[in-house]
């Protein structure tokens, strides 16, 4: 895993994939909810029809 912090913005990127390759993130809106120790709790992913495969959102728990 590696974090980068780009101070000016204040914005952080968390990346799990040891490399990525040109083309091969797809972008979106990603939200996390954190506690107060940092500790990841949840995640909501926007345009997550276009970004999910369709299985998993088969299997998700609809909501109205």
């Amino acid at each position: 895993m590696r974090i980068t912090w780009q101070r000016d913005t204040d914005m952080v990127y968390i990346q799990f994939a040891d490399t990525i390759s040109p083309g091969e993130a797809i972008a979106g809106m990603v939200n996390l909810d954190l506690d107060a120790s940092g500790r990841l709790l949840g995640m909501e992913l926007g345009d997550a029809s276009r970004l999910l495969p369709r299985e998993i959102l088969d299997r998700a728990e609809k909501s109205p």
